[in-house]
C-alpha cells in the first residue's frame, strides 16, 4: 500500500485503510478498506476536504520516486523506490531499503536494517538491538532519532552521509557522520565518529570504554595536498639532479662545447632553462607545503568535540591523529587540537 493526494487518485485504485471524515470523531468511515475509488467516490472526498488516501499496491510493487509507501503494519520487508512512512512498530529482523526519506513513529525491533538511498531517516520511538543483532541505520543525508521509552537506544550501527541528532541516551552502538553529530543523552560503551563536529550530553560509566573521534572532512583533503606537494617535490629533485649533471658537463667542457653538434647544443640549453624553471617550482612547492601545514594547525586548532555536561574516566578523545584518555572525570569542556596534543578549555563559560 501507498499513500496518495486525493489529486493523485484514480478510478479504478483500491482503498487500502478506511477513510474517516477529519470533521466527525466517529468510528464510522465515510469509506471503508477495499472499496475501489470511482469517479463520484473521488467527488465526494474532495467535498470533504480528505487530502490523503491509502491505496492498495500489487505484490512486489516498488513505487517511483515521489509516491510514498504507508502500510498500516509490517510483516516483511520494505522495498520502495520511494519515501516510505510506518506509523506501527516495526518487528525484528525486517529490512526497508527506501530510495528517499524513512519516518517510522514506532518501535524498532532488533536485526532490523533500514536503509535510505538519498533521503534522510527520521525515528520516533525506541530503537533497541541486541548484542549479535544489532539495528543498522544508513542514509544519505541527515539521520535523527527520538527515544520516546525509558531505555537506552542499544545496539546501533548507524552511519549517515550527512548529519546525525539523537534525543535520547545511547548504549553499544556505533554512531558515524560525515556532517555534524549530536547527542542529547549519556553515551556508554560506544564509539562516535564524525568528520566535522561532536557534540554530546554525556559520556562513559567510569568502568568501560567509550570513545568519540573527529577526523576533520578538510584536514583529510589538505593531507592529500600534502602528499601530493611531497611526491610532485620528489620528482622535481630528481629531474634536478638530471640537469645537474648536464650543467656540469657544460662547465667541465668549458670553450669545448662549440665543438659539439648543434643539436647537442640546442638541448644543453633547454636544460640550463629547465633547471631554472625547477629550481623555482621547487621554491613555489615549499611554500604551498607551509602554507598547507598552517592550514592543517588551524582546523586541528577549531573545537572539534563538546561535552556539555560530564565525560567519566576511560573516555577517549582522538581528534585527527591525537588522541587523550580521561583519567578524571570533565565538565563542560571542549576538546581540540594545539602542539600536536588534544587539549581543552572550558565550554559556555
Amino acid at each position: 500500500m501507498r499513500k496518495v493526494t486525493l489529486d493523485e487518485a484514480r478510478t479504478g485504485m483500491v482503498i487500502a485503510a478506511d477513510v474517516f471524515d477529519p470533521d466527525f470523531d466517529g468510528d464510522l468511515p465515510i469509506i471503508g478498506r477495499g472499496v475501489e475509488l470511482s469517479a463520484t467516490f473521488i467527488a465526494k472526498l474532495k467535498e470533504r476536504g480528505i487530502a490523503e488516501l491509502i491505496i492498495a499496491t500489487p505484490q512486489g510493487y516498488r513505487g517511483a520516486p515521489g509516491e510514498i509507501f504507508a502500510p498500516q503494519q509490517v510483516t516483511e520487508h520494505i522495498l520502495f523506490d520511494g519515501a516510505v512512512e510506518l506509523n506501527c512498530d516495526l518487528p525484528p529482523d525486517i529490512r526497508v531499503e527506501a530510495g528517499e526519506d524513512i519516518s517510522i513513529t514506532g518501535q524498532v525491533g532488533a536485526g532490523c536494517n533500514i536503509r535510505s538511498a538519498t533521503g534522510d531517516i527520521l525515528i520516533t520511538g525506541g530503537v533497541q538491538g541486541a548484542a549479535n543483532r544489532h539495528i543498522v541505520l544508513s542514509a544519505a543525508r541527515r539521520i535523527t532519532i527520538k527515544n520516546t521509552v525509558a531505555a537506552p537506544l542499544a545496539a546501533m550501527d548507524v552511519r549517515s552521509m550527512g548529519e546525525v541528532a539523537i534525543e535520547g541516551d545511547v548504549a553499544d552502538s556505533t554512531v558515524a557522520a560525515k556532517g555534524r553529530l549530536r547527542i542529547d543523552g549519556r553515551v556508554v560503551r560506544s564509539k562516535i565518529y564524525s568528520q566535522t563536529r561532536i557534540r554530546v550530553h554525556e559520556c562513559g560509566n567510569t568502568s568501560e570504554p567509550c570513545q568519540l573521534l573527529v577526523k576533520p572532512q578538510e584536514c583529510r583533503l589538505l593531507f592529500q595536498e600534502l602528499l601530493a606537494i611531497d611526491k610532485q617535490h620528489d620528482a622535481l629533485l630528481q629531474e634536478r639532479l638530471r640537469l645537474q649533471n648536464t650543467i656540469d658537463l657544460i662547465r667541465k667542457l668549458g670553450k669545448d662545447i662549440e665543438r659539439l653538434p648543434y643539436d647537442n647544443k640546442v638541448q644543453m640549453a633547454a636544460d640550463i632553462k629547465r633547471f631554472r624553471q625547477v629550481e623555482e617550482e621547487i621554491r613555489e612547492g615549499q611554500g604551498r607545503k607551509a602554507r598547507v601545514r598552517k592550514e592543517i594547525t588551524e582546523a586541528l586548532a577549531a573545537t572539534r568535540i563538546v561535552i556539555l555536561k560530564q565525560a567519566l574516566p576511560k573516555t577517549r578523545i582522538t581528534i585527527e591523529n591525537y588522541s587523550r584518555l580521561l583519567d578524571q572525570p570533565v565538565s563542560k569542556v571542549a576538546f581540540f587540537v594545539r602542539n600536536m596534543r588534544v587539549e581543552s578549555e572550558p565550554f559556555g563559560e
